[in-house]
């Protein structure tokens, strides 16, 4: 019976993507930078990306990726 699993199907996937995101983000609060610097950038997403990871490469491939999903 389709019509009754995939809206389950969907709505258990949006629960599931928020955990995960609550995971991500989760971390990502605990290393932030200074919120002033962060205001201080036309972009602050590169910015946040370099300070959590630590390398310079990964936060250009994450603000693109970002950038593309915005």
């Amino acid at each position: 019976m389709p019509e009754r699993e995939v809206p389950k199907a969907m709505v258990l996937s949006v629960i599931a993507a928020g955990i995960t995101g609550l995971f991500y983000l989760i971390p990502i609060l605990f290393v932030l930078p200074d919120v002033s610097l962060l205001l201080a950038q036309a972009q602050p997403i590169g910015l946040i990306f370099k300070t959590v990871s630590y390398s310079r490469s990964t936060s250009d491939l994450e603000s693109r990726t970002a950038s593309i999903a915005i």
